[in-house]
């Protein structure tokens, strides 16, 4: 058996995905999420991972590839497919970016609010509370919770 903390190279692992879009006005619940997927985390033997899945989008069966680099400071997520975009996590930093689109590019703006990620001898986690407003939005909060395990 693999021991994720001292990974030098990349195992399958089984992903929970749940993320969760809070209006800030109301602080109600207003788009949930869950994924489980299969997926794959590459480590470096440093302490450095990265955390490969694809998301299919219900109405359109369209995969997109998501890439998570986790280093000491920072959560980088990187997506592609229909929707592309690339960001940044850092607790109490903020991240400008896009939306890149089939009709266009969407600037928004990111707030962490909080973000860790840990890794076991067999699992991990990745949390993040961050406010984001899209071009003219009003902002809201997104928390996102990843758990990931080996699936061996």
């Amino acid at each position: 058996m693999s021991d994720l903390k001292t990974l030098n190279g990349a195992v399958s692992v089984l992903i929970n995905i749940s993320s969760v879009s809070v209006e800030e006005d109301d602080m109600n619940p207003s788009n949930e999420m869950r994924i489980v997927t299969n997926g794959t985390l590459i480590g470096d033997g440093l302490g450095h991972y990265r955390l490969e899945y694809e998301e299919t989008d219900p109405e359109t069966d369209e995969a997109s590839p998501v890439r998570l680099d986790l280093t000491e400071k920072s959560i980088a997520m990187d997506r592609d497919g229909a929707t592309k975009a690339y960001m940044m996590f850092e607790t109490d930093k903020a991240f400008s970016s896009s939306y890149t689109t089939e009709y266009g590019s969407i600037p928004i703006e990111l707030y962490t609010v909080y973000s860790n990620w840990s890794i076991k001898n067999d699992s991990g986690s990745i949390d993040l509370k961050y406010q984001i407003t899209t071009d003219g939005s009003y902002p809201w909060i997104q928390i996102l919770s990843i758990r990931f395990a080996l699936n061996e």
